[in-house]
């Protein structure tokens, strides 16, 4: 994965490409809950689920509720 751009919506991009691709710091949120901050931008990663817009990188933090986009969930497959 890599910032194409300054981080706002639509400059989060994927790619296969290793001398492309940067570097992201995983927090862990609990509860299976994560955030990553781009060391490029140093923003976090972020979708906004309100407006239906693609991946940024311009999330300052998670607000009070974790609502705003930055904090994201996963499951263990097994």
């Amino acid at each position: 994965m890599y910032i194409a751009g300054i981080g706002m919506s639509g400059d989060v991009r994927f790619t296969t490409d290793k001398n492309q691709v940067e570097d992201f710091v995983w927090q862990d949120m609990l509860g299976n809950q994560f955030m990553l901050l781009s060391m490029k931008t140093q923003r976090y990663l972020c979708k906004h689920s309100d407006d239906g817009s693609p991946y940024s990188a311009d999330c300052q933090g998670a607000d009070a509720d974790r609502r705003n986009g930055c904090v994201l969930k996963y499951e263990i497959v097994k």
